[in-house]
């Protein structure tokens, strides 16, 4: 039987503003914090969200797979053609530790290993972007597009430095942002959390995005809100995500 993709989105926004509340709550006081490694953080907060994300999608479509930052502890998870919810309870948690509000509850339902159903909800901001596949992307209920620049002197292009820092990846980076500048980009700005960068592309305010790293959570759900807003997601090589 097929999903009900607009009940999905429903209950996607749900657990969305749910998470969110959490978020701004947890800037708002100290929260513990625990280190993966000496650049990738994660706090309990990031662990209350993605419980309170999982069990109230679950609820609502037992009958589909989870994929979660923090419960999946092997790198390697599977994603199977199964309907699978995939949940970045916090994108951007450094920010998130340092108290810089640029934060997002990610949440995409996948069928078929594709996003078909995207929710970002940037709670500090009060900015929700929702996408249902073919359906058009929108922010806060109002319809989002890609910006119409296609000159580099008009354009802000963004990128991070990730959590990775062997000299080779740095030094890629660099050459990266090396390029940027060269081509007289407009302005070139690290916000910290992947699915804010792309969801300023969908709704028009920067023209290219940049980053080599990211997990299937980073991704899903702002891929799906991109898409619909008439942007391009690849990977790096230019090839079919």
């Amino acid at each position: 039987t097929e999903m009900d993709l607009d009940k999905a989105l429903r209950v996607a926004v749900e657990a969305a503003t749910k998470a969110g509340e959490l978020v701004v709550q947890g800037l708002l006081t100290s929260s513990k914090v625990m280190n993966k490694s000496a650049t990738d953080v994660v706090t309990e907060v990031d662990h209350a969200c993605e419980e309170l994300v999982r069990n109230h999608l679950l609820e609502n479509f037992p009958e589909c797979s989870f994929l979660g930052e923090e419960t999946c502890q092997d790198e390697v998870a599977e994603m199977t053609n199964k309907p699978t919810w995939v949940v970045d309870p916090i994108d951007g948690t450094a920010n998130f530790v340092h108290k810089v509000p640029y934060s997002a509850v990610c949440i995409a339902l996948c069928i078929d290993r594709q996003p078909v159903v995207g929710v970002v909800n940037v709670a500090s901001l009060g900015e929700m972007f929702t996408a249902v596949q073919g359906k058009g992307a929108f922010l806060n209920g109002k319809r989002i597009q890609v910006s119409e620049t296609s000159r580099a002197e008009e354009s802000m292009a963004l990128t991070e430095m990730g959590s990775q820092r062997s000299e080779s990846i740095i030094s890629h980076r660099l050459d990266v942002i090396n390029a940027y500048l060269s081509s007289n980009i407009q302005a070139m700005r690290c916000f910290g959390a992947c699915a804010i960068n792309m969801c300023l592309i969908a709704s028009g305010k920067a023209e290219i995005y940049f980053e080599e790293g990211p997990h299937a959570w980073d991704v899903a759900a702002c891929t799906v809100i991109l898409r619909e807003a008439g942007g391009i997601v690849t990977n790096t090589d230019g090839s079919a995500l």
